[in-house]
């Protein structure tokens, strides 16, 4: 009896896999695209062995090449065996039927490529990809600069891309890498989009405990792109930049909500005072991701994240979930755009720096505990934040006395400030 493996079809090429849900892929089939991608077929040394193991033998087939690189064969992806021109997709399809039954994945909710680009301008293209994915970018001299927590692995895997990124060094800016002005083809930012995650962990769970650990830890320095989840990433890099070390994330892979956790107590409750005061700014400094609406929430701010503190699951006791406002695909595609806004507000340097320097300030255990209790107490009302923030100055974003609002929102609590 054949296994069944199962085909993702995406902007330019169509994933092999063993489980739709599963993010890694056996082997990818080219669709179009450079690089002659058109009917050729990628694999993976797990492929080639299902196939040994059906009776065929993939890298005795004319034509086969191997990777130099364990990358495939238009520059992306990791792990590959290596890669044969087949000359069309249909040839492809009628090779693999020979070995395995072949189903179709169900469309998913998650933020597609097609999506997340549709109606941006060209000139944007670039940044919307970077940031959807987990690069800390912000605007420069007509290019992009990448942000001072951005990992030395980032710029590889940009530069294994096929993006140009330069040193960037100037007195008193401290981001170190700068993406200059280039053309960025669709298929370049699609294989951008879709660059798969290795692994979720970042930190360790064996390290010091303690409260004074807690406010000198360095928490930026293991963060890099291809060790997060795509659809949590830059959340995961703005919670670090705001002072909240995490150890393990996940997205949910539109199976479940997103999920992070954390490495002690101290930032269980530190991420929880965060989420508080960020997440009236960031729905209403951000209330467009690209060009798609950031659609209001009506529930509390309570019912948005689910804190857990389960004793009984080791160095994974402390974790919280940002919930799906419903369990459906539109409830995970909203939920990623939220997530995207949120951290796009903790990417903003008063944002992050103020969080930095207010958790610098914070003496001893009894006072953090304190200041959850408080930014709960005026932060976590019923009443749609959203709503107060419009009555009270008549328009979502933009003018000077809207962000003196929102500056003081941190600073005092929703409560206070209007």
């Amino acid at each position: 009896m054949k296994p069944t493996l199962y085909l993702k079809r995406l902007v330019y090429y169509t994933a092999i896999k063993v489980d739709c849900d599963e993010r890694p892929n056996l082997g990818l089939i080219g669709v179009g695209g450079q690089n002659g991608a058109q009917g050729m077929l990628d694999v993976k040394e797990d492929f080639c062995d299902l196939i040994q193991q059906q009776g065929g033998n993939f890298q005795q087939l004319p034509g086969f090449v191997l990777s130099p690189n364990g990358r495939t064969h238009f520059g992306n992806g990791a792990g590959f065996l290596g890669w044969k021109n087949f000359g069309s997709q249909d040839a492809v399809i009628q090779y693999l039927m020979q070995y395995f039954n072949l189903v179709e994945c169900d469309e998913d909710g998650a933020i597609s490529f097609e999506e997340m680009i549709h109606g941006v301008s060209p000139g944007d293209k670039l940044m919307e990809t970077l940031l959807w994915r987990g690069f800390a970018v912000v605007p420069h001299q007509d290019g992009l600069l990448l942000h001072e927590c951005s990992h030395e692995k980032d710029v590889a895997t940009l530069q294994a891309c096929g993006l140009d990124v330069q040193r960037f060094e100037r007195p008193g800016v401290g981001h170190r890498f700068w993406i200059p002005p280039q053309p960025t083809p669709d298929f370049l930012l699609s294989e951008i989009f879709g660059l798969a995650a290795c692994n979720g962990m970042v930190g360790s769970p064996e390290n010091d405990e303690s409260f004074a650990s807690f406010k000198t830890i360095n928490h930026d320095a293991d963060l890099y792109v291809e060790g997060l989840d795509a659809g949590i990433a830059l959340l995961v890099k703005g919670l670090n930049l705001a002072g909240v070390y995490t150890v393990m994330s996940c997205d949910g892979h539109e199976k479940q909500p997103p999920q992070i956790w954390l490495r002690t107590r101290w930032d269980y409750l530190w991420c929880q005072h965060v989420l508080h005061q960020v997440w009236p700014i960031a729905r209403h400094r951000h209330p467009w991701v690209g060009i798609h609406t950031i659609e209001p929430v009506p529930r509390p701010i309570s019912a948005i994240w689910n804190f857990v503190d389960d004793p009984t699951n080791g160095w994974r006791r402390y974790f919280f979930t940002w919930e799906w406002p419903r369990h459906d695909q539109d409830g995970a595609g909203q939920t990623s755009r939220l997530i995207q806004a949120f951290a796009r507000e903790l990417l903003c340097e008063d944002t992050s720096s103020f969080l930095r320097r207010q958790k610098a300030g914070i003496a001893c255990e009894r006072e953090l505990l304190d200041l959850v209790s408080l930014t709960e107490s005026r932060n976590g009302t019923p009443e749609s934040l959203g709503e107060a923030l419009l009555s009270a100055c008549g328009q979502p974003s933009g003018g000077e006395a809207v962000d003196r609002l929102l500056r003081s929102i941190l600073r005092e609590g929703v409560n206070q400030a209007l």
